[in-house]
């Protein structure tokens, strides 16, 4: 998986657990939000190396993301369910869904610093985790 919302998510994840389909639809996404959010090729190289570069265009970047594959409102608000629901397609034990979603989905100061806490997280829980169905 690629990103876990920008690596995801980001945007967030390992490429080669990807379907071709997954693959295209978040390189799709990655570059829509690229084009609206400024963000360098190289940050997401990171990204997609697993690394959460500190800086407002990846923040940006893992917004876009989570609006785009339904992990976020278009007001930014994280939407629990569709976590909860992506969660359950990588670990069939629902307590570790619920302590991920617990100790993860946390509301910061504002949507682009929610979302890229929240990205981060999740990464290092569940490092197999897809935003992309």
């Amino acid at each position: 998986m690629k990103l876990f919302v920008f690596c995801v998510l980001a945007a967030t994840v390992a490429v080669h657990a990807l379907t071709d389909q997954q693959k295209q639809k978040l390189n799709a996404y990655i570059n829509e939000c690229k084009a609206q959010t400024g963000v360098s090729q190289e940050l997401i190289d990171r990204g997609r190396k697993g690394e959460f570069v500190d800086d407002p265009t990846v923040k940006s970047q893992i917004l876009c993301m989570m609006k785009k594959i339904g992990m976020a409102t278009e007001s930014g608000e994280v939407v629990v369910d569709d976590i909860r629901n992506k969660l359950r397609k990588v670990s069939e034990n629902d307590e570790e869904v619920g302590r991920i979603i617990q100790k993860c989905v946390v509301k910061l100061d504002t949507p682009e610093e929610t979302a890229f806490e929240v990205s981060k997280c999740i990464r290092q829980q569940k490092p197999n985790f897809s935003p992309v169905d």
